[in-house]
């Protein structure tokens, strides 16, 4: 989901706070989103301890951390253990004499359960020291293989602790207790999650530093960027009408890349600049890139006059007076974030003051309606002005898009024979026991099935799409589960599919503004047969479902005009820009 930005940080709530339009939907006391499962139940992570032929007193310091966990369904597996032993919905695996954080396991599941995914990585150095890698510097999905950082950078990535899906393990065979196994399921694992939390104690390292990697960590590293970011390049002066834009972690996307076309097209005379995550491949010619976390990011972020993103800019990065600080919702929340968030509630109380810090950098919050903006007061509680101006991303939505794009695509994906293109758009991967290429093979000639997601056979698979919008308005039929996707589809007013296996369970553990299996526009299915009924029948569905349709559209997508950019560019830049 696209979710909302959940930065490091959130300020107290000002006194001139605008009254909340929208009640509460979780009354307190919030009951909590994980139970303790009843005894006889299956643990949710089971803890294997690998050294064997350690010492006892290793082990048992282990062991006790591990009965330690503020997670009550943990199952402690000492060594010897083989693949058949451990019980557990995910798997861990920790040396003997490690030490497990109490909150490791909770964390590490409640990743793993909010993104479906079937690896959960952090690192497990200490507070002062970074992943040699460069990885875990802030909380990353990673969908497909395409995504990732490669796997040379996760091999370096040591010390660190992962969690694994233990259906995962068996379904590659693969038991990750050394250095090759643990990377084949690394390049095996369709959804990766990295979090930048400490989970596990570092063994005692030694005080002898190498004078080369003293001068290599002097020269590049992040401790010294940070320094100079703060004590020299915030006093250089700030270029008028400059801008740096983020979106979704260093990808070419959104409404920042919504916005930023608008600007370009209407002659904006600042100076724009790009944040990417590597390579940079997705990004048109003629883009001022800088990669994240390089000295000219560092450089860039110090010298613009905005920051514009809908994800977040790292929480360590003050910001200057001089620097206005736009952030634009990337979609309407629903599921729990911000302090509402289960992992922050259960967090400690550093993370949250990071989140008060961060979110008190906001100076504008982009909102595409008044839900968007109840939920932001309750989740962040900023200080920051709220917008009602709607998001850039869905101007093309709203005013039908540009033809001669929606035609390059048509063409990109096969979509000549006439008959009703449906577009399935599942928040992370296909849901469980659903196979594509059936599905499309059932619905028969008169249906074109676009997936957005990796598939084949007789699916087209549009993964590989950047162009979300254009999708959007190639499709008769939207087919999703609690995706971002659903707020975007309904200011078409076209019928909507919901299936929903397994979706009624996250939101119960993950927590909701609003109920989805009960206030869904469409047809609702949890099996393969229903869902290719609901399909057949959306020409009845559609008007079934249209009082509905048009409520949840008008309820996410108030402030939708098809105007945003221009609204923005206004607001912030003149008619013509600087």
């Amino acid at each position: 989901m696209a979710e909302l930005t959940n930065p490091a940080a959130h300020p107290d709530p000002s006194p001139d706070a605008v009254p909340d339009p929208m009640p509460d939907p979780m009354p307190d006391p919030v009951p909590d989103p994980m139970p303790d499962p009843a005894p006889c139940s299956v643990p949710d992570v089971s803890v294997v301890v690998v050294g064997e032929g350690e010492d006892a007193s290793a082990v048992r310091r282990t062991l006790d951390s591990i009965a330690g966990q503020t997670l009550g369904a943990v199952e402690a597996v000492p060594p010897p253990a083989s693949p058949g032993r451990p019980a557990g919905t995910y798997v861990m695996f920790v040396e003997a004499g490690r030490v497990l954080e109490p909150f490791a396991c909770l964390t590490l599941f409640a990743a793993a359960e909010r993104e479906k995914a079937q690896l959960v990585s952090a690192c497990a150095a200490a507070p002062s020291r970074k992943c040699r890698s460069g990885l875990h510097e802030r909380t990353a999905v990673h969908r497909g293989a395409a995504e990732r950082p490669a796997a040379e950078a996760a091999a370096a990535c040591t010390p660190a602790v992962r969690l694994y899906r233990r259906e995962f393990l068996t379904s590659i065979d693969a038991w990750p207790v050394d250095a090759a196994s643990a990377a084949r399921a690394y390049e095996a694992a369709g959804i990766l999650v990295e979090l930048p939390h400490r989970v596990l104690r570092p063994a005692p390292a030694s005080r002898r530093r190498r004078p080369l990697r003293r001068l290599r960590k002097a020269a590049g590293g992040p401790r010294l960027k940070r320094a100079v970011y703060r004590r020299v390049l915030t006093r250089l002066p700030v270029r008028k009408g400059s801008i740096v834009f983020e979106s979704r972690g260093g990808r070419y996307a959104g409404s920042p890349r919504a916005l930023y076309e608008h600007l370009r097209a209407t002659g904006h005379r600042g100076r724009m600049t790009w944040v990417h995550a590597g390579g940079g491949e997705e990004f048109p010619g003629g883009v001022r890139l800088v990669r994240r976390s390089s000295w000219a990011y560092y450089r860039a972020l110090a010298r613009a006059e905005f920051w514009i993103d809908d994800d977040r800019f790292p929480a360590h990065l003050a910001k200057r007076p001089q620097t206005t600080y736009v952030h634009l919702l990337a979609a309407p929340p629903l599921e729990f974030t911000g302090l509402d968030e289960p992992g922050t509630k259960l967090g400690s109380r550093a993370a949250r003051r990071r989140l008060r810090r961060s979110v008190d950098r906001y100076d504008h919050i982009v909102v595409g309606s008044d839900y968007d903006a109840a939920v932001v007061r309750r989740a962040l509680r900023p200080r920051a002005e709220l917008l009602p101006l709607g998001r850039p991303r869905n101007d093309g939505l709203v005013r039908g898009g540009d033809p001669a794009r929606l035609e390059r695509l048509r063409a990109e994906l096969g979509l000549g024979r006439p008959g009703t293109t449906v577009l399935y758009a599942p928040a992370a991967e296909p849901a469980p026991g659903l196979d594509l290429d059936l599905l499309a093979r059932r619905l028969g000639p008169d249906f074109t099935l676009l997936a957005r997601c990796p598939s084949g056979g007789a699916a087209v698979d549009a993964s590989a799409v950047r162009d979300e919008t254009s999708l959007l308005l190639l499709a008769d039929v939207l087919v999703t589960d609690h995706a971002p996707a659903m707020f975007d589809f309904a200011l078409l007013d076209r019928p909507m599919v919901f299936h929903l296996p397994g979706v009624a369970e996250r939101l119960r553990r993950s927590g909701s503004y609003f109920d989805l299996v009960d206030e869904a526009p469409g047809p609702r299915t949890l099996d393969a047969d229903a869902l290719v009924e609901a399909i057949r029948g959306h020409v009845t569905s559609r008007e079934v479902y249209r009082e509905a349709r048009q409520e949840f559209a008008r309820r996410h997508g108030q402030y939708e005009k098809g105007e945003a950019a221009a609204a923005i560019a206004e607001r912030f830049f003149g008619r013509a820009g600087r």
